[in-house]
């Protein structure tokens, strides 16, 4: 079960959407989202490109990596991440995982694409 629910933006975030950080204080979960959710609206038609656009940093798509039903993104030769919280805006799932990772999943095609917010 998730630890619980934060908003952002008018978005509902899911916070340890999967149940793998249960051992964790929710405030540090929080705390590792940083200002991430800041970055999420729904009020524009790219939610991609607007998250990129606020984050000013944002740069190249992640390659190689995939993101699973459950929202896991898994790269070869490294450890699964499953995500720290979890929303739906712009019609995407969003992950954001450990190490300032987030994952857009397009709700239809089920593509993924993924970013550095760090």
């Amino acid at each position: 079960m998730p630890i619980g629910i934060a908003n952002c933006n008018d978005i509902s975030w899911v916070i340890d959407p999967n149940d793998k950080f249960r051992h964790e204080n929710p405030n540090y979960l929080l705390q590792c989202l940083g200002i991430i959710p800041n970055f999420i609206t729904n009020d524009t038609e790219d939610v991609i490109k607007e998250a990129l656009l606020r984050y000013q940093f944002g740069g190249p798509e992640m390659k190689g990596g995939d993101v699973d039903k459950n929202g896991v993104y898994s790269y070869p030769g490294d450890p699964l991440l499953h995500p720290l919280a979890s929303c739906m805006a712009g019609g995407k799932y969003i992950y954001v995982y450990q190490y300032a990772i987030v994952s857009f999943v397009d709700i239809i095609t089920n593509e993924a694409r993924t970013y550095r917010f760090d």
